[in-house]
């Protein structure tokens, strides 16, 4: 414990354990081929792909196929090469963390889908002059939809559990890409401090590094903001 407790402190890395409810949570994936994976990466020139939220004791939500789930750490980890872990530590008191389990819960409890066309929508709205016949497959994809309950993708996610217990207004997305639940890519999050400033990663293999060049490198530090 004391060598891990060193280890992460030189090398900027933490473990699951470490986690607390609010954390956000942006993940990067270069092996095996995924649509969406490109796509996003199409629109956003970033290998992070997929975002979600803490909820603190080692539980994680996100938005994945096909429905909204609550992992524990260790499986949640060993789908990803390196998560980016953003904080923030004036937000998230017990009152708000307690909303935000809540409504995980009833998510889960509710079933809720992972939402194909809320991502294919967010790539259209983002590139409309180059995906003409995206609005068509979206069309398709609505008419033959019979769920009339409100779906996710992962990080449209991550912003309506920051709607949901008062932390950005309904309306902000109207001001701001990564503050719109229906537009918001993953890297967005990193791009206002409203979902924290960069913590440090988490990696689940021993062997692996993240790379010197990550785009989250020279980025404002939540070390450097809370000090």
């Amino acid at each position: 414990m004391v060598w891990t407790v060193i280890k992460n402190a030189l090398f900027n890395t933490m473990d699951a354990w470490e986690l607390i409810a609010g954390d956000v949570l942006i993940c990067h994936k270069k092996t095996r081929f995924s649509l969406i994976r490109a796509a996003i990466k199409g629109c956003t020139a970033s290998e992070y792909s997929h975002a979600a939220i803490s909820l603190g004791q080692g539980k994680i939500l996100d938005a994945v196929k096909p429905k909204v789930r609550i992992s524990k750490g260790i499986d949640f980890f060993d789908e990803y090469d390196h998560v980016a872990i953003f904080r923030r530590n004036d937000f998230w008191d017990k009152e708000r963390q307690t909303q935000l389990n809540l409504y995980a819960n009833k998510l889960v409890e509710e079933s809720r889908e992972y939402s194909a066309i809320g991502a294919a929508k967010a790539y259209f709205e983002r590139n409309k002059e180059q995906s003409p016949k995206l609005h068509k497959f979206i069309q398709y994809l609505e008419e033959n939809n019979t769920n009339d309950k409100e779906q996710f993708f992962c990080s449209q996610l991550v912003v309506q559990c920051f709607i949901e217990v008062g932390i950005i207004d309904q309306e902000a997305g109207e001001y701001s890409t990564s503050l719109n639940p229906k537009l918001v890519y993953p890297v967005d999050l990193s791009k206002d401090s409203v979902f924290g400033y960069h913590y440090k990663y988490i990696k689940f293999k021993r062997e692996y590094d993240v790379p010197d060049d990550d785009e989250f490198t020279n980025i404002d530090k939540y070390k450097d903001i809370y000090k």
